[in-house]
């Protein structure tokens, strides 16, 4: 069964990509812009204050170093709070339009200071903005020159234009990362000269203060970062080979230029060659470091593509499996999404629906629309089990035909790709298996009526039968009729659950709702058990008395049928417990044996009908039909049934049950 990515244009998720982004490397890049401006702004508040306050340290950070300008140190918090809001959690409705206005406003104040000191750069005019604006001192010198960069004014003007268009977008490209990128080289040469310790075409108009550099690259890391899936940064992200290299590259591209041509320029200073030779070995550092690198990222991609071939080995090996699974016939198999769009099925699964394969290319099938509309809610709530665990264990459902009938099917399913929501689920049909249930049922519905008529009368005979043998004082026979009673009671009761599961798989059952006491109700279950168990004490904990409202007849059903369970489930024990509490609108009721317990594996299914574990099964009779009627009568009283057990230590019953009682009166 293979994918049809042809189809796959047209179905409800063809928004999404099919990639490799790994969400906690774009966590990791959005936690790095947030230290970033957060580190802008402080340094921001630090320059003014020092400005404020004469304090020279604060203004550079070394006294060596020009001051940074207090325009300079507005625009970079400005930029600061704009990286925060850009990498903030999505936001509706008034949030999203504070955002938004905030946004604006801030990318404004950088893109105003920006334009302002560049337009008087190049116009020529000494005109400074922190003295005309702002009243601190003018950064002219004694001769009326202004020895401020045009490096700075370009820098916050490109960034300005970029932050004023950040999620502006032609033919799915972001330009504005683009002009970051152009900012970014922009200042890459005054921040070589500060770690060389050189003075950029003999002018000390191309100089700028450390803290400003430190903001520079702060600032473009964050903006480029605050929206890691973009272009620019997207690759660094993917879970992939590109992403891979790039990552382990970039580092290196960096750090290996700067480390050589520092030891270069320290060896020239020192008079170890001349300026040709310091060429010569510029170029012949390039070729060793752009040949190690090579070298090194060949051996990691060899190693990745070993590693991939195996993968893809196993990977045919297990898709030749799955497709003689799916081509079997046996079971329906299905890809599909979380919006119901079905990308491909197996034979079986169309053959079992009446479809055809022309069906499934042309218009397309929807899951949830092939849904019984009744069932759709069961569905969505299992999809949202199959989100939070990856798995669904099987349920039953009904698709519905091409002929506009039923069919009842078992459904698993597995979730394949959460991003994408796609997963895959196996149908079985068992439209067979629920015509002999029915059939099954009938049988049991007609066996049991035409049982319980004679067992009447052979009752009615047995009473008789004991008073004449009262009167002969024949004690032998007396006991004999006592044991024969004991078995008529044993195989009414029986016939009583038969009808009952009847009852209940038909919607027939009956329920009259009546106001009693709980504790009235589990004192005379207990009595009433007591009497006929010799080996076991039944304790009472923690009794409340409260009136609720219910089918008294039919709850005390459930009660003595967990009490004997209890009982029978322990017989190497000597007590059970029963345990009594109430919340604002329930009443709980646990019993509680300390016999064989039941294994986790089997604990799921202990209130299907006919249902008994394999291993009790062996040494204890029973049809397995108890535990299914009490939970029937717990539901239909809006309650809940539990188990919780350990094996070889015991179990626990719980039933919670409404105070308030149900409010329809049929199951």
């Amino acid at each position: 069964m293979i994918l049809n990515t042809a189809r796959r244009k047209s179905s409800p998720t063809r928004h999404r990509k099919f990639g490799y982004t790994d969400p906690a490397k774009v966590r990791l890049f959005q936690l790095l812009a947030r230290v970033a401006a957060a580190l802008i702004i402080l340094v921001g508040i630090l320059v003014i204050v020092g400005w404020y306050l004469d304090i020279p340290r604060l203004r550079s950070f070394a006294l060596s170093y020009p001051s940074m300008r207090v325009s300079t140190a507005i625009a970079f918090i400005a930029a600061g709070i704009y990286i925060l809001l850009s990498v903030r959690p999505s936001a509706n409705g008034i949030a999203r339009i504070v955002y938004s206005v905030l946004r604006t406003i801030t990318a404004s104040v950088v893109l105003a200071l920006g334009l302002i000191r560049l337009i008087a750069y190049f116009a020529g005019f000494n005109f400074d903005f922190d003295a005309v604006f702002l009243g601190f001192p003018p950064a002219f010198d004694a001769s009326g020159t202004d020895h401020s960069i045009p490096n700075t004014p370009f820098f916050f003007t490109a960034l300005g234009v970029a932050m004023v268009f950040y999620d502006f977008k032609i033919k799915r490209v972001y330009y504005s990362q683009l002009l970051i990128l152009i900012a970014a080289l922009v200042t890459m040469p005054l921040a070589i000269s500060y770690i060389y310790q050189i003075n950029l075409v003999g002018s000390t108009s191309f100089s700028a203060a450390l803290p400003t550099l430190l903001c520079y690259a702060l600032l473009i890391m964050g903006l480029l970062f605050a929206r890691p899936t973009r272009q620019v940064m997207d690759i660094f992200t993917k879970d992939s080979a590109g992403g891979f290299l790039v990552r382990r590259l970039i580092i290196f591209a960096i750090i290996l230029p700067l480390l050589v041509g520092w030891i270069i320029l320290l060896g020239f200073r020192m008079g170890l060659y001349n300026n040709d030779f310091r060429y010569l070995l510029v170029v012949n550092s390039l070729i060793a470091i752009f040949i190690l690198l090579i070298w090194e990222n060949a051996q990691s991609l060899h190693a990745s593509d070993i590693e991939q071939r195996e993968t893809e080995l196993e990977l045919l090996d297990s898709q030749k499996k799955f497709s003689a699974l799916a081509e079997s016939n046996v079971i329906g198999v299905v890809l599909a999404d979380l919006d119901g769009f079905i990308y491909e099925a197996n034979d079986a699964f169309l053959h079992m629906l009446n479809y055809s394969r022309l069906d499934l290319a042309g218009k397309g099938l929807n899951w949830h629309e092939l849904t019984a509309p009744e069932l759709r809610k069961l569905v969505a709530t299992k999809n949202r089990l199959l989100m939070r665990r990856g798995k669904v264990e099987q349920y039953e459902k009904e698709f519905i035909r091409k002929d506009k009938s039923r069919v009842p099917v078992i459904v698993g399913k597995t979730l394949l790709n959460r991003e994408q929501r796609l997963f895959i689920a196996f149908v079985l049909d068992i439209t067979e298996r629920k015509r002999l249930e029915e059939r099954k049922d009938e049988f049991i519905s007609i066996a049991s009526h035409e049982l319980k008529t004679p067992l009447t009368s052979i009752k009615g005979y047995t009473q008789i039968l004991e008073r004449v043998v009262a009167a002969s004082d024949n004690k032998a026979a007396g006991a004999l009729l006592a044991k024969t009673n004991n078995y008529i009671d044993r195989l009414s009761g029986l016939i009583a659950d038969l009808l009952d599961v009847s009852k209940i798989q038909s919607g027939k059952i009956l329920f009259d709702f009546t106001e009693f006491n709980a504790y009235e109700l589990v004192k005379e279950s207990i009595e009433g058990i007591q009497n006929t168990a010799e080996q076991h004490k039944i304790l009472l904990k923690h009794p409340v008395h409260i009136r609720m409202r219910g089918d008294r007849f039919r709850l005390e059903q459930v009660l003595h049928n967990l009490l004997t369970n209890a009982i029978k489930y322990s017989p190497r024990s000597n007590k059970v417990v029963v345990t009594m509490a109430k919340s604002d609108r329930f009443v709980r009721i646990s019993v509680q044996d300390f016999g064989i317990g039941i294994p986790a594996k089997y604990q799921t299914k202990l209130f299907n009908r006919f249902y008994r574990v394999e291993s009790a099964a062996k040494e204890f009779s029973g049809l397995g039909i108890g535990l299914f009627i009490s939970s029937e009568i717990v539901k239909r009283h809006n309650g809940k049934i539990n188990v919780e057990s350990i094996e070889g230590r015991g179990s626990i019953f719980t039933v919670e049950l409404p105070i308030a009682g149900p409010i329809r009166t049929k199951i």
